[in-house]
């Protein structure tokens, strides 16, 4: 099975970080293990990194495609 670094959401999560509603573009593990949806800037600030056991990137899935 090939590993992939980006998965298909219907609609982009709110960053698990910011509590202003930002949209969160990854699902990634955070600095403290823990897993959380983030934003760009927390994806940075937690050193992301993506592919198994760093994280994914979230990819709004587009109409019509099943």
């Amino acid at each position: 099975m090939k590993a992939r670094n980006e998965i298909e959401v219907k609609v982009l999560p709110k960053c698990s970080l910011c509590f202003d509603g930002t949209k969160a573009h990854y699902d990634a593990r955070t600095l403290f293990g823990s897993w959380a949806n983030l934003c760009d800037n927390h994806f940075v600030l937690h050193r992301g990194k993506l592919g198994i056991g760093y994280g994914q990137e979230l990819i709004v899935k587009k109409r019509g495609k099943n």
